[in-house]
């Protein structure tokens, strides 16, 4: 791949890069047969095949130059050659014969154009050969974390993992030859506008961190920036790019000829200047898009940058350098309280990333001068470090991720652990987010993110209110209904709308509880130990009533002040009491088992009743919607069995009051 000056003419079509094959050494050592050395062969970008030497062939009759194309998945041999070059243009003479690329290539234009943005129009899905030449000009062994912004469908980041599949370079030898390790790409990060190809990236197994790539901010560290785009605003975002990798990595980016050719803009004019500043390579492409699923005759240009790493951070060195000679002064830090708790948990995070990370430069900057000796040879410092239980005698860009992955950890668990949400969910759904946390460490704590996970949580709390609701009531009726305490206290008994399985619960329950007691040893009279029941065990309490007390929650829409049921709860069980009084209810637990709750409020046993027989269907379609004397007969008999005219008329007066729909009731406060 050439550097050249900016900006370039671009190369004709024709060219060589076009129309000859390409090698690159992967593999070489000692075998059987003497020396090894194998190139696999590219064409217009695409792995086409392989060519192989052997300094000891099998026969007099074979070549030292083995040839072979690759068909699907599998290889078929082309002949053996006396001299590289030979093989070579056999090789390429069969790629071309057999159709190889160009068999791609239409598959790739018959390629239905599935959630493509249809109004878009900067929208050009990657063509294989483009996206082929482009990485060319990657230096893949040392690519672990990859960004593709505008991602699309994932066009780029596809051809990139079959091209690292075909990579290998040695790792040791042996007098069989070199092991060989193929590139693994997992840590992928993708940013897409676009809903419909959000959806679809996240289908097919990608991370989406963030919509818009130019109000994307984060301090992971990318090996390589994939990207290809909007022709409109290339500059824009490359730029953008090249600042997330200020700190050393690749970029590799398509992007419309005329950006680097015609600089009229303050932007292009920036971007010039710094991919001259790193020495950038640019190649120019023909009518790269010409046979895209969505065409255009537009010349793009190839652009390759690799950025160094940053220099170490000494400042700790210099300064106990100068210690000695004057007294250094240092600045608190005032911050500003932020207006919620999510605001404030993303200051937090933000100011652990920037502590950690300049911590870990700071260190790579002095490790050198604390070695245990001054000789090089198996030497370390003397001070270590270890992220997050890995020590290291040097933070690289891996160190770094981990660290913000463990970082990232923290502040999604103190997300759902934050009073706001916790207490919107039931026990299920709490047990359900924190098991994510593994997941969500690869998504950056920022507010686009965290947006996304609230959303989702929103929407599963609206079913999982639903199913609290019903199944509070089941627990409070039908649930226990073997159990001889409950069978007459709990539950009145009505013929309901088509059906004669209707029920509700009273304004005073009983349900069966176990493990709400501490257990004991005390010797009897005769001195014997036997099992015995004390206290009120608080934790065994709280997990019988928080799932009830919750599942109230939304069908008293906040007219009833907060309540701790933990700390009431401990009281109780610290003074020896068995009753206590909780948000919604009085409840008494006895030893034998059971456990009496009496409602404070009538209302709230209505509206579950209400609930229950408008989701199970066994109160009339027309129930709080119509008068009493506007019923029909039936309509009537289920009314006057289930609460009475007056009661129904109340309804009917203030329906507000009494009938619930949990899809607008407040379920976030943040």
């Amino acid at each position: 791949m050439d550097c050249m000056s900016l900006p370039a003419m671009p190369v004709e079509a024709g060219s060589y890069f076009e129309n000859h094959i390409v090698l690159e050494r992967t593999d070489g050592g000692i075998s059987t047969r003497g020396s090894y050395e194998r190139w696999d062969a590219y064409l217009r970008g695409e792995y086409v095949g392989k060519i192989e030497f052997f300094e000891k062939p099998h026969s007099s009759c074979d070549k030292p130059y083995s040839a072979s194309t690759v068909e699907s998945r599998y290889t078929s041999h082309v002949g053996s050659y006396d001299t590289m070059v030979a093989a070579k243009r056999a090789l390429h003479e069969a790629v071309v014969k057999r159709g190889i690329v160009e068999e791609r290539r239409e598959k790739e234009r018959a390629t239905p154009v599935a959630f493509l943005p249809e109004t878009d129009c900067q929208f050009y899905p990657t063509p294989s050969d483009v996206a082929g030449k482009l990485m060319a000009g990657v230096d893949w062994k040392i690519v672990k974390s990859v960004l593709e912004p505008s991602a699309g469908r994932g066009d780029l980041i596809e051809w990139a993992k079959k091209r690292c599949e075909k990579v290998r370079y040695p790792r040791g030898a042996s007098c069989w030859g070199r092991n060989t390790y193929s590139i693994d790409l997992d840590d992928i990060d993708c940013v897409e506008i676009d809903p419909n190809l959000q959806a679809l990236l996240v289908g097919k197994g990608y991370r989406v961190v963030h919509d818009d790539f130019l109000t994307y901010h984060t301090r992971k560290r990318y090996d390589l920036i994939l990207m290809n785009p909007p022709f409109a605003e290339g500059d824009k975002h490359l730029l953008h790019a090249l600042e997330l990798c200020e700190n050393g990595g690749q970029i590799a980016c398509i992007l419309n000829a005329e950006t680097i050719l015609n600089p009229f803009t303050n932007s292009r004019k920036a971007l010039l200047k710094i991919l001259r500043k790193y020495d950038a390579s640019i190649r120019y492409v023909e009518r790269g898009f010409s046979h895209a699923v969505r065409r255009t005759d537009v010349d793009v240009a190839l652009i390759n940058v690799n950025i160094p790493a940053a220099n170490e951070d000494t400042t700790i060195w210099d300064n106990l350098k100068r210690a000695r000679e004057e007294h250094l002064e240092t600045n608190g830090l005032h911050e500003v309280a932020p207006a919620n708790q999510v605001e404030r948990l993303i200051r937090e995070y933000d100011l652990l990333c920037s502590a950690g990370i300049q911590m870990m430069r700071v260190y790579n900057g002095v490790s050198d001068r604390i070695m245990r000796s001054s000789k090089s040879d198996y030497n370390s410092p003397i001070i270590g470090l270890i992220v997050d239980g890995d020590k290291t005698d040097k933070c690289g860009t891996g160190h770094i991720n981990t660290f913000l992955r463990a970082a990232r950890a923290r502040y999604w668990r103190e997300l759902f652990d934050l009073p706001e949400l916790r207490q919107k969910m039931t026990s299920a759904m709490q047990d359900e987010y924190h098991s994510t946390i593994e997941r969500m460490k690869d998504y950056e704590f920022s507010q686009f993110n965290i947006q996304q996970v609230v959303n989702q949580i929103m929407g599963q709390i609206v079913t999982g209110v639903e199913e609290a609701i019903v199944k509070c009531f089941d627990k409070l009726s039908a649930e226990h209904s073997y159990h001889s305490d409950v069978q007459n206290e709990n539950i009145h008994y009505y013929n309901g709308w088509k059906t004669n399985k209707a029920h509700y619960v009273n304004s005073k329950c009983i349900i069966p509880t176990y493990g709400c007691f501490a257990r004991g040893y005390k010797p009897d009279k005769y001195g014997r130990y036997k099992d015995t029941l004390e206290g009120l065990d608080a934790r065994g309490c709280f997990q019988v009533l928080d799932d009830l007390e919750k599942a109230l929650d939304y069908l008293d829409k906040g007219e009833t002040p907060a309540s701790d049921l933990s700390t009431k709860l401990q009281h109780a069980a610290n003074s020896g009491r068995t009753t206590v009084s909780c948000k919604y209810f009085m409840v008494t637990f006895y030893k034998k088992g059971t456990c009496h709750i009496k409602f404070h409020d009538q209302k709230i046993v209505d509206r579950l009743n209400i609930y229950v027989g408008r989701q199970r269907t066994w109160l009339p379609p027309t129930y709080g919607s119509v008068h009493y004397d506007q019923m029909d007969d039936e309509s009537k008999r289920v009314v006057d069995e289930f609460q009475g005219r007056e009661k129904y008329e109340a309804v009917i007066n203030c329906p507000n009051d009494y009938i619930i729909e949990t899809k607008a009731a407040p379920l976030l406060l943040m």
